[in-house]
Formats: structure tokens, C-alpha cells, sequence
């Protein structure tokens, strides 16, 4: 169904809450993880001209680049929220341990970020070399190569495939970066927003974020049909 303007509604939520492997430098006290996971509706979305959008579950698709088109995945921009603040116990417990890390002057670090998306390439562009993922207010990762990151080699470049993506791998975000969206990092945040204002640009995105909620995208050529974003929590030791 085609719709006339982008509305970002939010999707049905899993969450989970569970212990997790501790990396060293952390300590297991508190130590969690976060879970969401955003699902489409069609297999294949309908098709809408460039300047019209597409809800697709909980996924948004909007034109982007030359494509006179969308809902075929290509040159579409596809966005989705992944919210942790739904489930009031998970969000609750994790609110608890970060500000048990500021009473025992420590810091909570979230050291892993894994996300994981099932999609599929459009078939002018099946090996995806110019996509990219990205959180809203954050650099975008680029999709040039399933190397790491496809998880079961598919038959068919062009039918659906898995890949799962450490955000936290290879400089591509740091704990920082992630508690900063997820509205922990407010000190930080601050920071930038006033070296910001000094230099005369506006706040970014991220200023502005809800807290618990991260707004993601994908584009340009694919249509994505699951993301599943788990982070993973614990304290400084």
C-alpha cells in the first residue's frame, strides 16, 4: 500500500535479557544484553513511484539516488527503529546498571553490538558493492564485501540472504558511540552539541534521540526483511 509521507511507527518488539560472554577490563556484575527485532510484512513490497514511501511491517522505504521507482529494492532507502525502552524490566535493569557504574565511579561498556539482517539484493546489483548501513547520527557502514559478514553462502546472489555485521568491529562504532544513541552518554553528547553551536553548525541527529531508541537505515539496493540488533552490556572493572 503506498503512502503519501514517510511515517515512522514503530514495530513489534522482542526482547530478551541474558548473561553474556565478559571480555576482559569488564566485570560481570550487571552484566546484560539488550535484544530487538523488526520484521517485514511482504516478501515483495508493492511497487510506488520515487516520491511516494512504503511501510513494509516495520520497515520504511523512501526513494533514494536515481531510481524513478521503489519497493523493487534498488535505489531505495529502507529506514526501521530498534527499541530497547519497550520492555520496562530489560530497560529498567539496564538504567539501574549504568547508574551503578557512576556511583562506583565506573563506566558501563557495551562491548558488542551485533546486528544481524536478512535481505535481498536487487538484481542489478546483487553483490551490494555500493551499500551501506548505518545508525542515524553515526558514520555509515559499508556493505562492500560479504567477507565476515554472510553467515550462510547463498545459492543465488539474488535471493535472500543473512549476514550478521559487529557493529563494534574494525573502528566502525565504539561503546561510546552506541551508549551515546542510546541517550547514556549524555555528558558527551552535551559536549558535541556545544562545539557544535561554536562552530556555527547545528545539533546533529543524535542530539535529539529518544532515549532507548535507535534509528536505523539501509541503502540502497536491497529489500530488507528482518533486523535483529543485540547489544550487549556490563561495568568497568
Amino acid at each position: 500500500m503506498k503512502q503519501k509521507s514517510l511515517f515512522f511507527t514503530l514495530a513489534l518488539f522482542t526482547f530478551t535479557v541474558g548473561c553474556t560472554s565478559i571480555s576482559s577490563g569488564v566485570s560481570d556484575a550487571h552484566a546484560g544484553q539488550l535484544v530487538s527485532v523488526v520484521e517485514s510484512r511482504y516478501i515483495l513490497p508493492p511497487i510506488a513511484q520515487k516520491t511516494d514511501s512504503i511501510a513494509n511491517g516495520g520497515f520504511f522505504i523512501s526513494g533514494y539516488g536515481r531510481g524513478g521507482t521503489i519497493g523493487d529494492g534498488s535505489d531505495e532507502s529502507t529506514a526501521w527503529f530498534h527499541s530497547f525502552n519497550l520492555n520496562r524490566p530489560q530497560w529498567k535493569a539496564f538504567k539501574e546498571a549504568y547508574n551503578e557504574a557512576k556511583t562506583a565511579s565506573k563506566k558501563i561498556i557495551i562491548h558488542s553490538a551485533r546486528l544481524k539482517l536478512i535481505y535481498r539484493p536487487a538484481i542489478n546489483n546483487s553483490y551490494n558493492t555500493n551499500d551501506y548501513i548505518q545508525i542515524t547520527g553515526l558514520k555509515g557502514i559499508a556493505i562492500n564485501s560479504f567477507d565476515g559478514f554472510i553467515e550462510v553462502p547463498p545459492t543465488d546472489l539474488r535471493e535472500r540472504q543473512t549476514i550478521s555485521i559487529e557493529l563494534l568491529a574494525d573502528d566502525r562504532y565504539t561503546s561510546e558511540d552506541i551508549l551515546a544513541m542510546l541517550n547514556f552518554g549524555r555528558e558527551r553528547v552535551a559536549r558535541e552539541r556545544e562545539h557544535d553551536i561554536e562552530d556555527g553548525r547545528e545539533p546533529g541527529p543524535g542530539y535529539t534521540a529518544q532515549s532507548g531508541v535507535f534509528l536505523m537505515q539501509y541503502a540502497d539496493d536491497a529489500i530488507i526483511h528482518y533486523a535483529k540488533l543485540t547489544l550487549k552490556y556490563a561495568l568497568s572493572d
